[in-house]
Parts: structure tokens; sequence; C-alpha cells
């Protein structure tokens, strides 16, 4: 009846009329291993993640905050100190400390903390999955079609090194003469 990874179940319903018994089975299956096949579990994680989840952010500044109080500390400052030096109150920074809210910290406090304790302010927007330029990059220029051909006959392992060279030569050409003012 049982079987390593399945087992049978068979299920008596009742009787519908005078002398009949219907049974029905259906197959069980132990759960499945959710772990990918011949892999680990990170390497189906892209190297540049997306913007973390704000419970991740929170988190990571909520360590980032922690080390900058007790270097403030270790400095001898205290809540007072602090609160008069960045602007934020303490009961602000304990919260932030704890990783507590609902969503991430101002942006104008964060770096009026970091500015008034004298930490990175790209540490605390790293910690909170801020990068500059990711928002809003500027988007490039579209390539003209043959500048891509020229582009791949250049990395092209199959092109001939003397074709390669003529292409590269052409190219010098070309530049020297746009610096030249030539049209």
């Amino acid at each position: 009846m049982r079987n390593n990874a399945e087992s049978t179940l068979t299920r008596i319903l009742w009787p519908t009329g005078p002398g009949t018994r219907r049974t029905r089975t259906r197959q069980r299956c132990r759960p499945r291993d959710n772990r990918p096949a011949n892999r680990t579990y990170g390497d189906g994680v892209p190297a540049t993640s997306p913007a973390p989840d704000a419970n991740v952010a929170r988190a990571r500044f909520a360590k980032f905050v922690s080390a900058a109080l007790r270097s403030a500390r270790q400095r001898g400052m205290t809540d007072k100190t602090i609160a008069d030096a960045t602007g934020v109150g303490p009961s602000t920074f304990h919260r932030w400390r704890r990783g507590e809210g609902r969503e991430l910290p101002e942006l104008e406090k964060v770096i009026a903390f970091c500015e008034g304790l004298g930490v990175s302010v790209s540490g605390a927007m790293t910690a909170l999955g801020i990068s500059p330029g990711r928002d809003n990059p500027a988007p490039s220029a579209p390539m003209p079609p043959e500048v891509r051909r020229i582009m791949r006959l250049l990395a092209d392992p199959n092109v001939s090194d003397r074709d390669k060279l003529f292409l590269q030569e052409t190219l010098k050409m070309l530049a020297d003469r746009l610096d030249r003012g030539g049209q």
C-alpha cells in the first residue's frame, strides 16, 4: 500500500443504494522538494537585485543608525546633544534604530542626521536601498545600425585580424578628421 514517494488512499463512499458500495482511489504524495535541482539557492538571484523590500531596507537602516549612535556615544554625545547637532528628535532616531515605522524615513531628516553626526550620507542611502541616478537614468542615444554592425565585426572572433585592423584604422581616420573640424 505504501511506496517510497507515494501512498494510495482508498476512500469508501457510503452506499447510495441497497447492496452497492463505491470506492474512489486518489494518489497522495509527500510534499515536493522546493530546492532547485543541481543548483544552490543563490544561483537564481541576480547580482544587482532591484530595490529591497521596505522591511529589508528598514532593517539595514536600523543597523546603520545603531552604528552611528554607538560611535556618537563613544565620543561622549547624549540624546540631547545628538538631537541638537542633527535636528532630528530622539524619539525619531530611536524609532529608526529599532526599525519601526510603516514607511522609510524622510530623506531630509536622514541627511541632517548623517551630517550632524559626521557619518556617511552615501552609507545611509545604500542601507535604504537608494543609489544616485538609479531612479531616473538618462536614456542613452540609440546607436545607428551601421555602428552596431561595425562593433559586432570588431568583437567577432571569426573576422580576420586584417579586416579588424582595417576597420580600426578607418575609424581612427574619421575621428581625426572630425577633431580637425572636417565634415
